[in-house]
């Protein structure tokens, strides 16, 4: 009996005939897109991204593993969400005030920093660089 329903389901008939031939390939839906969904399922930000020349990176994490990604799944963040900016006063981390945004805030001040991109500050005297870090989104509440 086993033979014969692995025979049909190897020639695709019958019952069978429906069933995919191979694992269909991943598409934009079936990734998380954002890292803060990413790193709020499981992921963590030293696997998911990277700096690389001053630029920070994202690896897109599948949602699940009923597809095959795609060969190269790696997104240049232009506004990450954290960053560093150093000037004469010393060191400052930021937090853009949104996603995507390119207005950074000092956690409990009222200080911002506006970037043209890549953490590089519009303020002179100022110079800036992604930090390796993601908060993850909050999840709304199930009930």
């Amino acid at each position: 009996m086993l033979v014969i329903v692995w025979a049909l389901y190897t020639a695709r008939v019958f019952v069978f005939s429906n069933c995919p031939v191979a694992q269909r390939t991943c598409v934009a839906a079936d990734y998380f897109n954002d890292p803060g969904n990413a790193i709020a399922h499981g992921a963590t930000a030293a696997n998911i991204l990277s700096i690389v020349n001053g630029d920070m990176y994202y690896t897109r994490v599948p949602r699940s593993n009923d597809c095959t990604p795609g060969a190269d799944q790696t997104v240049h963040i232009l506004n990450p969400q954290w960053c560093l900016f150093s000037g004469t006063g010393g060191d400052l981390e930021a937090k853009a005030i949104k996603y995507g945004s390119n207005v950074y805030q000092v956690p409990d001040t009222s200080l911002t920093v506006t970037t043209i991109a890549n953490c590089i500050p519009q303020q002179p005297g100022l110079s800036g660089a992604p930090i390796l870090r993601w908060d993850p989104n909050v999840q709304p509440l199930m009930g």
